[in-house]
C-alpha cells in the first residue's frame, strides 16, 4: 500500500497498540486475525478493507477497488480469504521487514 498510495494520508497503527484501543476499545476483543482499516471511526474487514484502502491507491489500484464494490460481500471475503491463504505461496515472504524512512515513521502510530 504504501508503494502504490496517491496523497500519503493514510496512518498505520497496530491493532495491539494504545492509538487503536483508545479509538476503538469495545472493538478489541471482536476482531479477525485479518485487514482493518479505519474510515471516519468505522472499522472495515477483510475485502471490505481492501476496498476502503483502494480509494487512497493510485490507478490501476483504485479502478480495481470499485469493482470490487459490485461483488457482493460474501464473495468478496471468500476471495479475501482464500488470497491471504495462498499469499506467501505465490508471492514468498521476506526474510526482513521493509525499514521506513523517517518520514514515513511518522505515519507509524503506536
Amino acid at each position: 500500500m504504501i508503494r502504490h498510495e496517491r496523497n500519503h494520508v493514510v496512518k498505520f497503527a497496530p491493532l495491539q497498540g494504545e492509538t487503536f484501543k483508545k479509538k476503538h476499545s469495545a472493538h478489541t476483543l471482536a476482531l479477525p486475525d485479518s485487514i482493518v482499516f479505519s474510515v471516519q471511526g468505522r472499522l472495515c474487514l477483510e475485502a471490505e478493507a481492501v476496498i476502503a484502502i483502494s480509494e487512497y491507491l493510485k490507478q490501476p489500484w483504485r479502478f480495481f477497488g470499485s469493482l470490487g464494490r459490485l461483488v457482493p460481500a460474501f464473495m468478496a471475503n471468500a476471495l479475501y480469504r482464500f488470497v491471504a491463504r495462498n499469499r506467501y505461496r505465490w508471492f514468498g515472504k521476506r526474510e526482513a521487514c521493509y525499514l521506513p524512512t523517517p518520514e514515513l515513521r511518522a505515519r507509524f502510530l503506536d
